[in-house]
């Protein structure tokens, strides 16, 4: 692709799944275009990584507000996960979703949470030494991805079926 060319076009699955609140007016319209190119990009491997019977839920384009572009936030009808580029990064089933924190950033975006069972005990520890064990249970078992604005965070923690 060069700097000129068109977007790929989505797949059908992959646009109904674009959270809606991608595209308010809250996020510009670069931003947009941008996330909708890299979903585009992505949207081949995100294909290849469902499992049978497996279908997505909803998928957001995550952007920190001082680091910019974070990969893909997507909830399937069966598990959680972070992707980046062309490979999960980090997933969980959507079954062992014990907590969700909501967090503010000083950039003006938000970041999620996604705090499995397993992790949710060690929640104190989060803030912790990276050396300590049980901060690193902690870590391992959460999924933390930026969002821009607060509805598609909302969106996004409503579509996994959180009711906490």
């Amino acid at each position: 692709m060069g700097l000129f060319s068109p977007p790929l076009p989505l797949r059908d699955e992959i646009k109904a799944a674009i959270s809606p609140f991608l595209f308010l007016e809250d996020v510009s319209k670069k931003t947009q275009q941008d996330g909708q190119s890299k979903i585009a990009k992505s949207q081949e491997a995100i294909l290849a990584a469902l499992k049978p019977g497996e279908e997505l839920i909803v998928i957001v384009p995550c952007y920190a507000g001082n680091t910019g572009y974070d990969g893909l936030a997507i909830a399937t009808t069966e598990r959680l996960l972070h992707f980046k580029g062309s490979r999960i990064s980090k997933e969980m089933s959507r079954s062992s979703l014990a907590d969700v924190d909501r967090m503010a950033s000083p950039h003006g975006t938000f970041l999620l949470a996604l705090i499995s069972e397993k992790a949710a005990p060690f929640a104190q520890f989060a803030t912790g030494d990276l050396r300590n064990r049980s901060t690193q249970v902690y870590w391992e078992g959460t999924i933390q991805v930026p969002m821009l604005t607060r509805p598609l965070m909302e969106d996004f923690i409503r579509k996994t079926g959180f009711s906490g």
